[in-house]
């Protein structure tokens, strides 16, 4: 006797639509993932809203400073970092050169504080977790400002991504 197949394209579309909740979160964890590290590594430093702001918001989160009210003492290294790039936002004709690039890669933490005043400082600590373990992370490998900020951005994502995966 001979089998004949009882393939139809209906029977293969309902397939997929049974498993596709399943799939999902895999599916939304896969371009998440993606998306989060291609955006943390291109974007360009200081270049997102306030960036600057929440940078020395999850450095003093990373000390211990849970609450201030208008900005607080940070490392220069942030102050410097930034300078390389503070002219960029709003101002579509001033553009980035390889030499700011370069310098603003080599500002390493210096352990010496400013005060500066920054509204994110009166923040609630608890949404600086993931950044404030990057920048005490970033400071104890002795990363460049940079690639500390980098590497807050990755952890960042990564909690919100798994937060995400989870609800769904």
């Amino acid at each position: 006797t001979v089998v004949q197949s009882q393939f139809t394209w209906s029977s293969l579309v309902s397939s997929w639509v049974a498993v596709l909740p399943s799939l999902l979160p895999l599916i939304f964890l896969l371009l998440a993932t993606s998306t989060v590290a291609f955006l943390s590594v291109c974007t360009p430093p200081f270049q997102t809203p306030d960036e600057d702001a929440h940078l020395m918001r999850s450095y003093q989160v990373s000390n211990g400073v849970l609450f201030h009210g208008d900005g607080g003492e940070v490392d220069e290294g942030i102050v410097e970092a930034n300078s390389h790039y503070s002219q960029l936002p709003h101002n579509t004709e001033v553009k980035t050169t390889a030499a700011d690039k370069d310098a603003a890669a080599g500002v390493k933490w210096t352990g010496r504080r400013v005060y500066i005043h920054f509204a994110t400082s009166s923040y609630a600590p608890t949404g600086y977790i993931p950044q404030a373990f990057g920048v005490a992370l970033g400071r104890l490998m002795d990363l460049s400002v940079i690639d500390t900020l980098t590497l807050s951005r990755l952890l960042n994502g990564a909690l919100a991504i798994s937060i995400s995966t989870l609800a769904l």
